[in-house]
């Protein structure tokens, strides 16, 4: 068990459900929120639920462009983006 006293299968699932909700919130929803906000949003929600997570902050230079990306992770899993975004973006740390 851990902190929320939910089982770590029952967090993925809780926390798998929540990104989902921001995802559609965030295509459908008034305002059109970026990754950081996205990812933001979602660690505040599984938080307040008890579902242990970190905020990953990751960047790319190719050819002379810099870009920036943000996603979620529970217990080393992608929650709002793809399984390799870590492959694709340098983490910051």
């Amino acid at each position: 068990m851990t902190k929320s006293g939910l089982s770590s299968g029952k967090q993925i699932e809780q926390a798998r459900q929540a990104s989902r909700a921001v995802a559609i919130a965030a295509r459908y929803g008034p305002y059109r929120a970026n990754c950081l906000k996205r990812s933001l949003v979602l660690l505040r929600v599984l938080r307040r639920r008890g579902v242990i997570c970190e905020l990953k902050l990751g960047a790319h230079l190719e050819g002379g462009d810099l870009s920036a990306h943000a996603w979620v992770q529970h217990d080393g899993i992608v929650l709002n983006d793809d399984q390799d975004i870590g492959d694709r973006f340098a983490m910051l740390r």
